[in-house]
């Protein structure tokens, strides 16, 4: 019974940690990477809907928090791709 629920656990840590690793990143990398960009975002949403409701403000706000994730990210993967 201990070595099934070790082998679940070790599986599951393995799953978890797939997607960060594909991405040359640890977990806790992974996660602020992650929780960075949701900031972000949820800042860009925000100025969107505020910009919605009253047109002069935020004109360019969350066209620019995009822009500035999209080069980040693209960044990022030429420079995983120059290390593989």
């Amino acid at each position: 019974m201990i070595t099934y629920i070790y082998n679940k656990f070790c599986s599951t840590i393995n799953y978890i940690n797939k997607h960060p690793n594909e991405n040359n990143m640890t977990y806790l990398q992974h996660f602020n990477h992650a929780i960075n960009m949701s900031g972000k975002l949820a800042y860009a949403s925000i100025a969107v809907f505020s910009h919605a409701i009253y047109p002069p403000i935020h004109e360019k706000t969350a066209s620019s928090i995009i822009s500035e994730l999209y080069f980040e990210n693209l960044k990022r993967q030429q420079t995983d791709f120059k290390k593989n």
